[in-house]
């Protein structure tokens, strides 16, 4: 959760308290689902390995 905490406040600006961290999962569902990922974890390690999907 810190990699996407991180890459949110990057690209935003913002920062997320830990207790709206579900915020993440929730927004992300849709793309988990069209990358076909089961996990954060497995977006993650996506994200490190082709960092163009951050794009």
């Amino acid at each position: 959760m810190v990699a996407l905490n991180t890459l949110l406040e990057t690209r935003t600006g913002q920062q997320l308290a830990a207790n709206r961290e579900w915020r993440i999962e929730t927004a992300l569902k849709p793309l988990l689902r069209d990358l076909k990922l089961a996990t954060l974890d497995d977006l993650v390690d996506a994200v490190r390995h082709s960092p163009e999907i951050a794009d």
